[in-house]
């Protein structure tokens, strides 16, 4: 009895921890976020524009660089996000994972182009490597890629029981968000400034998308049936 109480209560002890952190994360990102919108509104926001594009020209730019950077950026395109949504809705057993997924692709799209509307920030004119159109500010792929392949990682932590792959997912999947990032700057497309507030919103708003669909996902999956 008293060990099973007593890991019941590290259970409770974890949850409070993470729910601590969550939240201490929601407030950081959402007021950086904020802080960014007011920067760039104000048009304070050069030199550290131009501090981070200039450390990416003197140290990555390079002909031979470009084309692997142009395939990244199509990576957090529309056309791959929504192969693997729809991927996850056939595919996945517990039919509310691929639904989580389709929704949250959806959700984020639309509040980047809220956002963007709202601000109307134009697109850098310099250094463009590719053709671009739209709004600037925050960047689309920033903010939709950071929630999309987000929650994805989330899921492994979820439903993924093997450590090694749920690390290496985790791995392979945040580290092609920040070549995304990377790749919308180095292509000319976008301020570093509007990638980061791409990045901090799309936080935010992982913790909270996150916590929301949680319960209802958990719903949905399939009772083990007990062997006799």
């Amino acid at each position: 009895m008293n060990e099973t109480q007593n890991r019941s209560n590290a259970v409770a002890s974890r949850s409070a921890g993470a729910i601590i952190i969550e939240m201490l994360l929601l407030v950081v990102c959402t007021g950086l976020f904020v802080w960014l919108w007011m920067l760039v509104s104000e048009d304070r926001v050069k030199p550290f524009d131009d501090a981070v594009y200039g450390w990416i020209a003197q140290h990555l730019i390079d002909p031979s660089v470009t084309p692997f950077m142009k395939s990244c950026t199509y990576m957090g395109s529309a056309v791959p996000l929504i192969a693997i949504s729809l991927l996850m809705l056939i595919l996945c057993r517990n039919r509310r994972i691929g639904i989580a997924v389709t929704l949250n692709l959806a959700l984020i799209y639309g509040l980047n182009e809220l956002l963007k509307s709202i601000m109307r920030r134009p697109r850098p004119s310099e250094h463009r490597l590719i053709q671009e159109w739209g709004f600037s500010f925050p960047s689309g792929h920033a903010m939709v890629n950071t929630a999309f392949y987000g929650f994805l990682i989330v899921l492994l932590f979820w439903f993924c029981r093997n450590g090694f792959l749920r690390w290496l997912g985790t791995i392979v999947l945040a580290a092609l968000i920040v070549i995304i990032i990377v790749s919308r700057v180095y292509l000319g497309v976008h301020y570093p400034s509007d990638v980061s507030a791409g990045f901090l919103f799309s936080l935010a708003y992982l913790i909270v998308y996150a916590a929301c669909t949680k319960p209802w996902i958990m719903k949905g999956r399939k009772p083990k049936v007990a062997k006799r």
